[in-house]
């Protein structure tokens, strides 16, 4: 009897876990048996034609693979290290070799490597020991070649933050760096889901937890046959839930929010007072037509069908969001924003106060570091004028805290705290 061992991860839940995959060569008729994996058949298959592909000889006698996580189940991306430990265990592979890395990859019929699929292919986050299929920043392209390979890293383009100059830039520039819940409207055309879809994809957050996140949809993969950027149209107050388990602590993306549910609604204004570290960015429509307030198309909506819309973005769930921004149609071509300023204010924030301004569970306006009691003063006034509720102010000190941050300034001058009143311009005072 022999057994050869080699180190991988998997997809535990509470993330990505490192574990190993462990083969055990015995006498016996030839039988392969993958503990604790239901479908078995598929993956025992690939692995035999996979070996044998690749010029290897494949035992004719009893192996028993063994995943060494019993929270983790079995993927394709274990077929890899699965090869690999059956290749040291007969003797085929030297172990000195392969044990400095952590080994996932799908394997082809012939042997080769199949490019890693997501979640796996953003693992190379977590070390640079990790060889993800022929993709990963340490690749193979063959069973016949097991020498990892460095490949040069260079910045794919969707780590660019690409939006039109200008206004919305600036916009994005704020709600990044303080993680901001934001309800964005405007005419159609506008661009409004686009550049919630570019700031989520740049939404502040580590490593570890990006791929906690991406383990937990993986697990979820069954619910969730394709991951999209938002939530689908017409979701149930369950489909949030499940969004909010998955996307803990980041940011959900709600497309056309007053055609959701009443139901999904009432859910989400519950899910905001709960758990402010998790921000939401929806868009919508100012009006049924789309085009009330606008230069380029006058609005088709009578008072009725205006007021109705309304209806459909209730004053207390549009009272939970930080910043409230009307979307001006432009003609600018998208270029790439500067991220140092976003860095540089999240480190401050971070150092400060051990979360984000966005996130900060505050009760009072005393609670805003640098928020000084004649701002204080110049606030409630303005609120009282505004119609402003006590949540609102608190989101308008907040925005404020982050203004300051970008400036890397210790205290919020009157101009940050006018900036933040303007960003609250409501779609029901059109």
């Amino acid at each position: 009897m022999s057994l050869g061992r080699i180190d991988t991860l998997g997809a535990g839940p509470q993330g990505f876990v490192a574990t190993r995959v462990s083969a055990q060569i015995q006498g016996g008729l030839p039988e392969t048996r993958i503990l604790g994996c239901p479908q078995q058949g598929a993956l025992r298959d690939r692995l035999r034609s996979a070996i044998k592909g690749a010029g290897f000889k494949y035992p004719s006698c009893r192996v028993t693979l063994d995943l060494e996580a019993p929270d983790c189940p079995w993927e394709e991306e274990h077929l890899l290290p699965a090869a690999l430990a059956i290749l040291i265990a007969t003797g085929q592979a030297r172990a000195s070799s392969l044990e400095p890395y952590r080994w996932l990859g799908r394997l082809r019929l012939d042997g080769g490597i199949e490019q890693a699929q997501t979640p796996w292919s953003r693992l190379t986050e977590l070390g640079d020991d990790t060889v993800v299929g022929n993709n990963g920043r340490l690749s193979i392209q063959h069973l016949r070649d097991l020498t990892p390979k460095t490949r040069e890293t260079s910045t794919p383009p969707e780590s660019v933050l690409l939006l039109p100059a200008g206004a919305i830039s600036e916009m994005a520039q704020w709600v990044l760096a303080g993680a901001h819940s934001l309800f964005a409207y405007g005419e159609p055309g506008a661009g409004k889901s686009r550049t919630l879809l570019q700031m989520h994809k740049h939404w502040p957050d580590s490593a570890q937890a990006h791929c906690h996140r991406w383990a937990r949809w993986h697990r979820r993969r069954k619910a969730l046959p394709k991951l999209r950027r938002s939530l689908p149209a017409r979701s149930t107050p369950a489909q949030l839930t499940h969004w909010c388990e998955i996307y803990q602590g980041h940011a959900i993306t709600i497309d056309d929010l007053p055609l959701h549910s009443s139901g999904l609604k009432d859910r989400l204004i519950q899910r905001m007072d709960e758990d402010p570290s998790t921000a939401i960015m929806a868009s919508a429509n100012p009006c049924a037509c789309g085009w009330l307030g606008s230069d380029r198309k006058a609005c088709r909506c009578d008072q009725t069908q205006r007021q109705r819309w309304q209806r459909l973005l209730p004053n207390p769930l549009l009272d939970r969001f930080d910043v409230l921004w009307r979307f001006e149609y432009t003609d600018q071509a998208p270029a790439p924003c500067s991220l140092g300023p976003i860095t540089q204010a999240q480190r401050i924030q971070r150092e400060r106060q051990g979360c984000l301004n966005g996130q900060i569970p505050a009760q009072q306006l005393s609670h805003i570091p640098g928020m000084s009691p004649a701002l204080t003063r110049l606030l409630r006034l303005q609120a009282s004028a505004l119609g402003l509720s006590g949540r609102a102010q608190l989101s308008v000190a907040k925005v404020a805290r982050t203004l300051a941050d970008l400036r890397q300034a210790d205290t919020i001058r009157e101009d940050d705290l006018m900036q933040s009143l303007a960003l609250r311009a409501s779609p029901l005072e059109l």
